[in-house]
């Protein structure tokens, strides 16, 4: 996945003198050169063969130990939201034609900075919560409490599953 990222980040580099060609058409154009490669990856009967493929390649090249039923399971559970997913994310005609090519003019996708977020989120909280020791400083109020403490068992059991 990180292959295609970055070959199309270079492809989009060494196409730069696209954007002359930035209009309504070129966009158009581009949506439907992709549009084959969008209905591919979210047909089922394309998806349906391509699982069976991936099945014979996890069982031939001994993946998962070469077990028909862990390699059935590992498909069943990553292929079927997998292609869809590259369909309208890395390959998305919104990501292609707007993002690497800039043949389209919208929608603007605009990256986001997990460091503003937070910062924005923050902002609106009460001055005690603001600062990095939060949790620290509950549990310095914590120790420092001298009454006695009902005392809370509880236990937590996720992800059960069976491994073969």
């Amino acid at each position: 996945m990180l292959e295609t990222e970055y070959m199309l980040e270079k492809h989009r580099r060494d196409m730069q003198f696209l954007t002359m060609f930035q209009s309504e058409i070129a966009c158009e154009l581009c949506g439907a050169t992709l549009a084959p490669m969008d209905f591919l990856l979210k047909n089922q009967l394309v998806v349906g063969i391509l699982e069976e493929v991936a099945l014979e390649i996890c069982i031939l090249g001994k993946i998962y130990g070469g077990v028909h039923s862990v390699c059935r399971g590992a498909i069943d559970m990553m292929a079927t939201p997998l292609l869809p997913a590259i369909a309208d994310g890395i390959l998305s005609r919104f990501r292609i034609c707007n993002e690497y090519f800039h043949l389209c003019s919208h929608p603007v996708i605009q990256e986001l900075s997990a460091d503003e977020y937070v910062k924005s989120r923050i902002a609106g909280k009460p001055e005690t919560i603001k600062h990095n020791d939060y949790v620290n400083s509950l549990y310095r109020q914590i120790a420092n409490d001298t009454n006695e403490r009902a005392i809370v068992q509880s236990i937590q059991i996720s992800d059960p599953h069976i491994d073969f």
